[in-house]
Order: C-alpha cells, then structure tokens, then sequence
C-alpha cells in the first residue's frame, strides 16, 4: 500500500478546521498532522471568530458545512477577504450546494464519505500554490 507524502517541517502550514463534530475535527487534525501540518480546529462560531480575529496565520481552510446553519457562508466571506483558501466539505455532492460554494470563492468542494488521498492531495497543492 503507498503512503501519503509528509510535508517537510520547513514548510508546515496552519490548516484552519471547522467541523461541528468534535471526533471528526479530532480525526482530521490528526489525518493532517500525519502529513506534518499543524492544524487550527475549530466546531463552533464563537470559535470560528476567535481564530478568524487572532493574529495566527491561517494558510488554508477547510471547511465542513454540515451542521452549520447559512451563517456559514458570512465567515466564508471573511476568510475569503483575508486571502485565505479554502475548501468546503458537502454532506452529500448537489449542485446548488457547488454553485453557492464557488460563488462564495471556495477552492474546492469535497463530498462525504472524504477519500482521503484526494484531500491530502489538495491541500498540498494549496499550501504549495504561492
């Protein structure tokens, strides 16, 4: 079986985590650590304003919509206005759920169940994209 490839810890990025569910969060944050980035979680508004207000850097942001309500896409706006990339995790792949994603500057849209190579990958390549 292959492995994932670790990023060097010269080059490690802030990945900004927002997931309502507090074992996917843990899940993810580790998933990303494994690839040697350091993870940002975060599974509420008042969490999500902290980060978004701190002055740590964020690189790249992925975001889980499922279980926010459309308050989701206001943040979204503002991390998009910090020049932040970021990717949006769908709880099932819909058109307007793409369409309402892009339009609010998304880099990507993921649908669950996550195929993890594939977010890897991406991620990678956003963090590597300067």
């Amino acid at each position: 079986m292959k492995t994932l490839a670790k990023i060097e810890p010269s080059l490690k990025s802030n990945i900004l985590v927002v997931e309502k569910n507090k074992r996917n969060v843990e899940l993810l944050s580790e998933f990303l650590s494994k690839l040697g980035f350091c993870s940002v979680p975060v599974s509420s508004s008042d969490e999500l304003n902290k980060a978004l207000s701190s002055n740590q850097i964020i690189d790249v942001a992925l975001i889980d919509i499922d279980g926010f309500d459309e308050t989701i896409w206001n943040y979204c706006k503002k991390i998009r206005e910090k020049e932040i990339q970021f990717l949006i995790i769908s709880p099932r792949q819909r058109t307007e759920i793409s369409s309402h994603t892009f339009n609010h500057g998304a880099s990507g849209v993921l649908s669950k169940p996550l195929v993890m190579k594939d977010l890897a990958n991406l991620i990678i390549n956003l963090t590597h994209s300067e």
